[in-house]
């Protein structure tokens, strides 16, 4: 995987799967809901990690184009805000009725959400995070899934980021000035867009 240089990072677009396929359909969905909530919406993050002095940092890490390109995520601050998608745990299922047979995803999906207060939006000041959930769940649940239940909302950035372990840069980034939250989500969509 390469790097990306600083310039290349303030103009990136966000990879968009154009032909999803299983939980890639979900994803391609909340990815697309989000966009019009943060200034860079990411689909699936990947685990990567770094070792500094002897100790493994595992991070997020997001696929960018050119099939070789990730952006570490929490290294770089050239962004307003920005969201990923994790999945914890897929299933696929079928439902079987009269009429018709449909194949379908059940995922349990994290929305991860990371926002730098003093520029994600202007016209507010102080910590607005609870306006930043509220406006990102509306637009999920405007989304074109067909079943979405938000489980659980995670503001503390110890819970935000349960499954990685942050260096202290990284780390630092998650405080005020900045922001981040995770939204827990219950997922079920058909198996084809």
């Amino acid at each position: 995987m390469s790097r990306l240089t600083p310039n290349a990072i303030k103009n990136i677009t966000p990879h968009v799967i154009t032909s999803p396929v299983g939980v890639d359909i979900p994803c391609k969905i909340i990815q697309t809901a989000m966009s019009n909530v943060v200034q860079k919406s990411f689909a699936r993050a990947v685990f990567r990690s770094t070792i500094e002095e002897n100790q493994t940092y595992l991070f997020p890490s997001v696929f960018v184009g050119n099939g070789k390109d990730y952006l570490d995520l929490l290294t770089e601050d050239n962004f307003d805000s920005y969201s990923f998608i994790r999945v914890n745990d897929e299933k696929r299922f079928e439902e079987d009725t009269r009429t018709v047979k449909l194949k379908r995803w059940q995922l349990n999906i994290d929305v991860i959400v990371w926002l730098d207060l003093n520029r994600a939006d202007l016209s507010k000041s102080g910590d607005y995070t609870p306006d930043f959930i509220d406006i990102a769940i509306t637009a999920i649940n405007n989304s074109s899934l067909q079943a979405v239940e938000v489980v659980a909302v995670y503001d503390e950035p110890e819970r935000v980021f349960d499954r990685y372990t942050l260096n202290l840069v990284q780390t630092q980034r998650l405080y005020y000035p900045n922001s981040c939250f995770r939204l827990n989500l219950d997922v079920i969509h058909p198996d084809n867009c």
